[in-house]
C-alpha cells in the first residue's frame, strides 16, 4: 500500500539521526512487496522526507531562518543575487555525521555497501557496526567530477659523462600528470572550497620491453601502483581542487598545473584551474622504474640507441571517490561521494601499446630525450569520465542515468543480474594511447574549459541540467530537479513529473527485490511512488515574498492582504474566493510563530482558492489541447547569456525545464524548446490518441504516471511522454540506444532504449510540459454548462411556445451545510448525502439560432 504523508512535521513521524528537535515524516510508504520479497523483517520503502521537498523550495530565501537548525553545519544561505543572476555556496546534504565520527556511518557509505538492502531498511552494517541509514533534509549542491585523466609520458634524462672514460647514457623516466574536470550542472554560480578527488586501487600493469645494443631483448614487468607503494602492486591518488572564482551556471572547468608528492604509497598534491600546457606542469615524476617486487627498486639506465616500447593494461579498474570540504569557523567540514569501484568492460579500451603499432615498432632512447620537443614523451591515459552522449555504451541520458547519485555502485543493478553486463549509469574507464599535448587531443577548450553533453571530447562547455530556486515554485513538477531522492546511479536524474519503466523492475510493479544473498537488493520505481504521492494531493498556491513590493518573508499578513485585495498572484490563473478577506486572514495567519502563518494554512488553503480555466486532462478535443499547449505562444522569455540577462521576443509556444533557462531555444544543452505551430498541431493530436488509449484517469496522478500493466504500450512511460515521442519534435536527438547495446542478462532491455540525449534540455519530456501545464489541469470538471429546454402547446389554439436557457454551475470548496468546514472528512447526514455545494454563475435566456 502506499502511505502519503500527513505533514512536514508530523507527531506520527519517524525519528532519524542527527535531527533531534523533531520527526520526520516522509512523502509517502510502501510495503506491498511482490515476490521475491525483501529479506528482512517488516521492509518499507520510505520516500524523500517532507523536510527536503519543504527545504529545496525555500532556496530562493536567501537567509532562510530554518538553516539555523542545530544539524546544519556551518547554516549555509540559500540562493543569493549576484548582478544579473545568482550564486550559491556548495554544501552537503544535511543531516550529516557528526563531527569527528567515523565516516562510515554517512549517507554514501549506507547506499554503497552490500548489506541489510538500505532502500527498505532503516539500517546498514558499516565497519563500525550497524548504523542508522540518514534520512535526508536538505539536498547536496555541490560540482560534479565529469572527468578524471592520469596522463602518462616517458622522459629520457640524458646522463653526460662525469669523467673521460665513462659514456652518454639515459635515464628513463615515468610521468604522471592528473588533470580533472568539474561541471556545474545549476542554473546558479555555484561556489566551493576544496574538491577532493581520491583515486584508491590504483594499478595499471605495465610492461617495458628494451634493446640494448647487441644485447638480446629484456623487459620490465611492474606497476604504476608498485611504482607508488613498494610491497604492493596499489597505490592510492589524492587530488585537492580549489577556485578562487565561482563556477559560472552550466560551467564546465579543467584544473591541472599539478606540484605533486609521494608519501606512505599515496600520490596527492593541489590541482588549480588549467592555464597552461601539461607540458609545462611539475606532475610527479618515478625516477625509479626498474622495480618488479617489494624492492625499493632502482633508476634504469640506457645506452644511446637503445630501442624502448610499453606496453600497458587496466583489468582492474579502481575505486573512485570525492569528497567536498568546507572551510567553517569550527573547523574543516568533509562529506563524501562514492563513485563506485569503477572499472573497464569489454566495450572499453583496456590496454594499449606504445609506440602505437601493430605489430609493436620500438623508439630510439634519444628520441625520447628531455633535450627533444616535447620535453615530456606522451605513452597513455588512464581515462576515466561520465558518460556523454556519443560513448560506446550508451544509455539514456537521465532517464537511467543520475549523475548527482549518493553511490555510483554497480551491485544494485544488473551486476546481480548478470556479472558482465552493462549498468545504465555510471562512470566509462578505458586506457589509451595518445600522442600530442595539444588542446584539441587533449580535449580541452582555448579558455580553459572541459567538454560534456554530446561529447567528451569535442561537446559542449557549458551544460544546465538542474535548477535551484530563484522565486517560489508554481508547478510540483519544479520538483524534478530535487536530488537525494534516491540514491543510486541508474535510477532517474528528473523523479517527480516524469514516468519510465526501470529497467530493473517489471512493467506491472513498483518494486523488485533481485535475489542475491541473504539480504538482496530492492529496486524501487520512484517515479510512480512520488507522483501518486503528490500530484492528487498537493499544489503551489504562488503566494510568497514580493521583494518588488518591499514585503519580506516576515511580512505575512501584508503580502496576504496584498492578494485579497484584489491583486493577482505570482500564477496569475490561481484566484481568490469568497468575500470575506479578514476571516480568510484569520484562518490562515497566527501570531504564535515567527513565520505568523497558520500551522495547518497548508491545509486549508486550498478552500480560498480556485483555478480560473483549469483544463480537463480526460478532454478528447484536438483543438483543445492545442488551445492548451498553445497558451504560452507569443510570450517573451528571459535567459541568461554568460553574466547578463537577455530577452527572446515573442516565442513559439516555450517551453523550458527551468524557470529561468541558461541558454535560449536554439541551446540544446541549456536553453528550452520552442515549439511550431506544427508541432503543436501534432502533439495534440497524439496526446487525443493516449487520452482514448488510456483514459479516463481518474486522477492527475494516473495521468502523470504509466500503466503497472505488462502492455508495454502504456507500461513504460506516462502519456505525454508517450505523445511526445510519437511526434518528431525531438528528432535532432538522433542517437539511440538499441537493443544490442544492452547485455542480454538485463531482466527488462525494452525498458532501457530510446534516445541517447533523453535528458538534454533541448530534449521536450513530460516534466517540462508539466512545468508550464501542470497547475491548471484537472481530471475533473468543476464547472458546468447546462441548457434546458421547454415547451407549451396552447390547448385551444395549438400554438406553441418555446423556450431555451443556459445557466453556468459551479462547484465550490463548501459543504451544502455549514454544519462543516470545508476540509472536514467526518460530515452531518446532508452533507454525507448531498457533498459539496453548487452555485449558479451566470444564467441566460436563448433564442433557437443560439443553439
Amino acid at each position: 500500500m502506499i502511505s502519503t504523508g500527513t505533514g512536514i512535521f508530523a507527531a506520527d513521524g519517524e525519528s532519524a539521526p542527527y535531527v533531534d528537535d523533531h520527526l520526520v515524516n516522509y512523502l509517502f510508504t510502501f510495503d506491498q512487496f511482490q515476490a521475491p520479497f525483501p529479506k528482512i523483517a517488516d521492509p518499507l520503502v520510505r520516500g524523500p522526507t517532507w523536510h527536503l521537498l519543504r527545504n529545496y523550495y525555500r532556496l530562493y530565501k536567501q537567509d532562510d531562518p530554518d538553516r539555523f537548525e542545530d544539524y546544519k553545519i556551518g547554516n549555509p544561505l540559500g540562493v543569493e543575487s549576484q548582478g544579473s543572476g545568482f550564486k550559491i555556496a556548495a554544501r552537503s546534504y544535511f543531516p550529516m555525521t557528526e563531527k569527528n565520527q567515523p565516516q562510515a556511518s554517512e549517507l554514501p557509505q549506507a547506499y554503497y555497501d552490500l548489506h541489510l538492502d538500505p532502500n527498505v531498511n532503516n539500517t546498514f552494517e558499516a565497519n563500525t557496526g550497524t548504523e542508522p541509514i540518514l534520512r535526508v533534509t536538505d539536498m547536496a549542491i555541490s560540482p560534479l567530477v565529469t572527468r578524471v585523466q592520469y596522463f602518462l609520458s616517458l622522459q629520457a634524462v640524458r646522463i653526460d659523462p662525469v669523467a673521460p672514460e665513462t659514456e652518454v647514457k639515459y635515464r628513463l623516466d615515468l610521468l604522471l600528470d592528473p588533470v580533472v574536470t568539474l561541471w556545474n550542472p545549476y542554473n546558479v554560480a555555484l561556489s566551493y572550497d576544496k574538491l577532493r578527488v581520491t583515486a584508491e586501487a590504483f594499478k595499471i600493469p605495465m610492461e617495458i620491453f628494451i634493446r640494448e645494443p647487441d644485447t638480446p631483448e629484456e623487459s620490465i614487468n611492474t606497476y604504476l601502483g608498485l611504482l607508488a607503494n613498494p610491497g604492493s602492486d596499489r597505490s592510492t591518488i589524492s587530488l585537492d581542487l580549489t577556485d578562487t572564482e565561482t563556477l559560472a551556471p552550466g560551467e564546465i572547468k579543467v584544473y591541472a598545473d599539478s606540484d605533486l608528492s609521494l608519501a606512505s604509497g599515496r600520490i596527492s598534491g593541489e590541482l588549480l584551474p588549467y592555464t597552461k600546457s601539461i607540458i609545462d606542469q611539475t606532475g610527479y615524476r618515478f625516477t625509479k622504474i626498474n622495480q618488479q617486487d617489494s624492492d625499493p627498486g632502482t633508476e634504469l639506465y640506457l645506452a644511446p640507441d637503445s630501442d624502448i616500447r610499453l606496453e600497458a593494461s587496466s583489468n582492474s579498474g579502481l575505486s573512485l571517490y570525492t569528497t567536498l570540504y568546507r572551510n567553517l569557523s569550527s573547523g574543516e567540514e568533509r562529506t563524501g561521494i562514492t563513485l563506485g569501484s569503477i572499472r573497464s568492460t569489454s566495450n572499453e579500451s583496456t590496454e594499449f601499446n606504445w609506440p602505437p603499432a601493430d605489430p609493436p615498432e620500438y623508439i630510439k632512447i634519444q628520441d625520447i630525450s628531455d633535450t627533444m620537443s616535447p620535453s615530456k614523451h606522451p605513452v597513455g591515459v588512464f581515462d576515466i569520465h561520465l558518460r556523454p552522449e556519443d560513448t560506446n555504451v550508451p544509455v539514456q541520458f537521465l532517464t537511467h542515468y543520475n549523475p548527482r547519485a549518493t553511490s555510483f555502485r554497480q551491485y544494485t543493478g544488473i551486476y546481480y543480474d548478470g556479472e558482465d553486463g552493462t549498468s545504465p549509469g555510471n562512470y566509462r574507464c578505458e586506457l589509451v594511447t595518445f600522442s600530442n599535448w595539444n588542446n584539441q587531443e587533449l580535449a580541452i577548450a582555448n579558455d580553459g574549459s572541459g567538454y560534456w553533453g554530446e561529447s567528451v571530447a569535442s561537446g559542449q562547455t557549458k551544460v544546465v541540467l538542474f535548477e535551484l530556486p530563484t522565486t517560489p515554485l508554481h508547478s510540483l513538477a519544479a520538483f524534478q530537479h530535487v536530488n537525494n531522492i534516491s540514491n543510486y546511479t541508474q535510477e532517474p536524474a528528473y523523479i517527480v513529473g516524469n514516468s519510465h519503466a526501470s529497467p530493473f523492475i517489471p512493467p506491472n510493479a513498483v518494486t523488485r527485490t533481485i535475489e542475491v544473498d541473504s539480504t538482496g537488493r530492492t529496486q524501487v520505481d520512484w517515479s510512480y511512488l512520488c507522483n501518486s504521492a503528490l500530484w492528487d494531493s498537493y499544489f503551489f498556491s504562488s503566494i510568497g515574498p514580493r521583494p518588488d513590493l518591499d514585503l519580506s518573508d516576515n511580512e505575512f499578513e501584508s503580502i496576504f492582504q496584498y492578494y485579497l485585495d484584489g491583486q493577482p498572484l505570482p500564477n496569475s490563473r490561481m484566484q481568490f474566493i469568497g468575500s470575506d478577506s479578514s476571516a480568510t486572514l484569520a484562518e490562515l495567519s497566527s501570531s504564535s510563530n515567527n513565520s505568523k502563518i497558520a500551522a495547518d494554512a497548508y491545509a486549508n488553503i486550498a478552500t480560498h482558492l480556485m483555478v480560473d480555466g483549469a483544463f480537463n486532462i480526460n478532454s478528447t478535443s484536438i483543438e483543445a489541447w492545442k488551445a492548451l499547449l498553445s497558451s504560452r505562444n507569443g510570450l517573451d522569455i528571459r535567459y541568461l547569456s554568460g553574466n547578463s540577462s537577455q530577452i527572446a521576443s515573442k516565442q513559439d509556444s516555450p517551453f523550458s525545464r527551468t524557470s529561468l533557462p541558461s541558454g535560449d531555444a536554439n541551446d540544446d544543452w541549456s536553453g528550452y524548446r520552442s515549439l511550431s505551430e506544427s508541432e503543436v498541431q501534432s502533439l495534440a493530436e497524439e496526446i487525443v490518441d493516449q487520452v482514448l488509449l488510456r483514459g479516463p484517469f481518474t486522477s492527475l496522478a494516473d495521468f502523470v504516471n504509466r500503466r503497472l500493466d505488462n502492455d508495454l504500450s502504456s507500461a513504460l512511460k506516462g502519456p505525454l511522454q508517450a505523445a511526445i515521442d510519437q511526434t518528431s519534435i525531438n528528432n535532432q536527438f538522433s542517437d539511440e540506444v538499441v537493443l544490442s547495446d544492452l547485455d542480454s542478462d538485463m531482466q527488462y532491455p525494452n525498458h532501457a532504449v530510446g534516445p541517447i540525449a533523453a535528458g538534454a534540455p533541448g530534449y521536450l519530456r513530460q516534466s517540462d510540459l508539466l512545468m508550464t501545464l501542470g497547475p491548471v489541469m484537472s481530471a475533473r470538471s468543476d464547472t458546468f454548462t447546462i441548457r434546458a429546454y421547454g415547451d407549451y402547446i396552447h390547448p385551444v389554439t395549438g400554438e406553441k411556445t418555446e423556450a431555451l436557457c443556459e445557466a453556468v454551475i459551479q462547484r465550490t470548496p463548501y459543504y451544502v451545510s455549514n454544519a462543516n468546514d470545508p476540509t472536514d472528512t467526518v460530515l452531518d447526514a446532508t452533507n454525507d448525502k448531498f457533498g459539496r455545494r453548487f452555485v449558479i454563475r451566470s444564467f441566460r435566456w436563448l433564442d433557437n439560432d443560439q443553439i
